[in-house]
């Protein structure tokens, strides 16, 4: 039979650029690395700089949207509900070619431009539109009731609580209103908090206490790149960078007993589960046709696996493999 997805709940349309080094002979030089791109900013300070940037692709964004479209590639049933334009707009247009089998949106996305480089992207993100993207909102335009059955799926994904202030409490209105009426099943509840850079060590303590209260209802995996491991770990333990990924991932599933915690650097990935850590390695390109959205693809492969019953090592491995063939511009 084939299984089905709930996630949510952002949206974001993604505007792909690469920052111009020069032009030579008609042909584009890139700047390769962030470290190049981050040199060339500060010998611009106290002085100016012009710098041309050349788009690469506009494109559905948000960790919702492209881990829905891609759990769709994958042919899982996935019903995506976030901020994605109002039906017949450009925007609502931009999701609904995707392969999210069906979209609830509740307002309008936010944009962002994504710099890319070889060895990564930085992304600045306009989020004003989404700001109104609450609890009251998804009450008011959802409701409880209907929530909770748009939610009776084998996976719940819930993600970016780190970029829009009011996902905690929509968060703890799921775990106190939706999941207790849920019907009982076996599912898996994912959880990805994206970059908490922003958020204090108290707001990031809390939210991972929080996910793991969701545990009463089904297996809580939480997913996490390297950075936002690090971060979480400082967060919660107080310690350096220095820790071993797999003694991180320990300790993050320890604090928030959550039942598996994943951490996905480029070319491998961990993940801690029963007080066991596995460490599996993917391929890598030097020469990305896009990184935005790997992780999310990666999240995708992981959970497919983990919807098809396969255990951690072949999650890790599936992850990889549909996050590698994302950057390579094959999936």
């Amino acid at each position: 039979m084939k299984k089905n997805a709930f996630i949510g709940f952002d949206g974001f349309i993604d505007q792909l650029v690469r920052p111009v080094k020069s032009r030579e002979n008609d042909k584009i030089v890139y700047y390769s690395t962030i470290s190049e791109f981050a040199q060339k900013l500060a010998s611009a300070a106290g002085k100016s700089a012009d710098i041309e940037i050349i788009t690469q692709a506009v494109k559905l964004g948000g960790n919702a949207p492209i881990m829905a479209d891609a759990l769709g590639k994958l042919d899982v049933d996935s019903l995506c509900a976030g901020a994605m334009g109002s039906i017949g707009s450009a925007e609502y247009a931009t999701f609904s070619q995707s392969k999210i089998s069906e979209i609830v949106s509740l307002c309008d996305p936010a944009y962002t431009y994504a710099y890319e480089f070889n060895d990564g992207k930085l992304m600045f993100a306009d989020i004003d539109k989404i700001m109104a993207l609450d609890y009251s909102l998804i009450r008011s335009a959802i409701g409880t009731q209907r929530l909770t059955a748009m939610m009776d799926r084998d996976l719940i994904a819930l993600v970016n609580w780190s970029f829009l202030p009011a996902m905690h409490e929509v968060w703890s209105y799921i775990l106190s209103e939706v999941m207790p009426i849920l019907p009982k099943k076996k599912r898996h509840i994912f959880f990805d908090i994206a970059d908490p850079s922003k958020r204090s060590s108290d707001e990031i303590c809390n939210v991972f206490k929080l996910m793991g209260q969701f545990v009463r209802y089904g297996n809580v995996t939480i997913g996490l790149n390297e950075n936002e491991a690090v971060r979480a770990y400082a967060a919660i333990s107080g310690y350096s960078s220095d820790t071993e990924l797999t003694t991180i991932a320990l300790r993050l599933a320890d604090y928030s007993k959550a039942d598996s915690v994943v951490i996905h650097p480029i070319g491998y990935s961990v993940a801690a589960s029963g007080g066991e850590t596995v460490t599996e390695k993917g391929e890598t390109t030097s020469n990305p046709v896009v990184t935005t959205g790997g992780g999310d693809n990666f999240n995708a492969g992981f959970c497919k696996g983990l919807l098809d019953g396969q255990d951690m090592s072949a999650c890790l491995k599936l992850g990889m493999d549909v996050g590698f063939r994302y950057v390579s511009g094959k999936f």
